[in-house]
């Protein structure tokens, strides 16, 4: 085997152990390393494992300094009984600075360095209880959100809910995951010096994360704001024609859970209870919503205005 081939096979064997790598921060540029660390932490605690099978690879250009490797992967994902699985084609780029190391993963056009970025944490720290978050956005649809939690203090820290606020025309939305949930997704104890991490695949729409912690054996609790779309928390105004357009999917999915609890009710019920419950109660869970987070917004405004 000649030195080329042998550094050709080298390039081959470095993207294979970065694409089948849980932490994949040794195999790429400064610049990425930290986002890798935090997904590989959170990949490591999630109870979700992807099962991933490099179909091809294929050295498209190669200089002393550069190369192109161009990969066709498959990602299988077993959620329940159903098992979720997606091809994709990848482009990496390689820079040669003491061994090869990966620059940047091009996906359906778009470049790593592009969709990803790490996100502000509000506060950073708290009584040496420390959160970071990075995201990568995998399509116009959806947004994967990695948290680290390091505690560096003496006591046991729990993760109590994680709220996911998102933008509406007239009221601003909030979805939570209790503790109960996460807990079958991840680890939400963190031992005393240990260092463990969150993933949460958001829908393009969600604009904020707020996260609950607190010392165990205290009733003292801390929130976390990270923002995922701050730049987007006032969306363009729309044609007033355009409004019932792309608004009446979202209303109408948003609509059907509580129209068939309706139509049971009108059934076995009273047409009266029916309308109560359908023009009452559901705007009402909408409004208590909407005042939580803007509680929220008012006590982050008070953390900017201190700090």
């Amino acid at each position: 085997m000649t030195t080329i081939e042998h550094s050709e096979q080298g390039i081959l064997e470095l993207v294979r152990a970065y694409l089948l790598a849980q932490d994949a921060s040794p195999f790429v540029v400064p610049g990425l390393r930290e986002g890798e660390r935090i997904f590989a932490l959170a990949g490591r605690d999630s109870h979700v494992k992807p099962e991933i099978d490099v179909e091809s690879l294929r050295l498209t250009d190669r200089t002393h300094a550069q190369a192109t490797v161009e990969a066709a992967i498959s990602v299988a994902v077993q959620r329940g009984e159903k098992t979720l699985r997606r091809s994709a084609e990848l482009t990496i780029r390689l820079v040669a600075d003491a061994g090869w190391h990966v620059a940047d993963v091009i996906e359906d056009g778009v470049p790593l360095t592009a969709r990803g970025r790490h996100l502000r944490v509000e506060p950073a720290e708290c009584e040496g209880f420390v959160v970071e978050a990075h995201a990568v956005d995998r399509s116009v649809a959806q947004t994967d959100v990695a948290l680290a939690f390091r505690n560096h203090t003496d006591r046991v820290w729990t993760l109590r809910c994680v709220g996911v606020q998102s933008r509406g025309r007239a009221l601003k939305r909030l979805a939570e995951f209790s503790r109960g949930k996460l807990s079958r997704e991840t680890v939400v104890d963190f031992a005393p010096g240990s260092e463990h991490g969150l993933m949460l695949l958001l829908p393009a729409h969600a604009t904020r994360l707020w996260v609950k912690v607190k010392p165990k054996g205290t009733a003292r609790t801390f929130i976390f704001a990270v923002s995922v779309n701050d730049g987007q928390l006032h969306p363009p105004r729309v044609p007033l024609r355009g409004r019932w357009r792309s608004a009446r999917k979202p209303l109408l999915a948003a609509g059907i859970p509580f129209a068939a609890l309706a139509v049971v009710f009108g059934v076995r019920g009273s047409l009266s209870a029916a309308a109560v419950f359908a023009l009452v109660c559901y705007p009402l869970l909408l409004l208590n919503a909407h005042i939580c987070v803007v509680r929220l917004e008012r006590k982050l405004a008070r953390l900017r205005a201190t700090g």
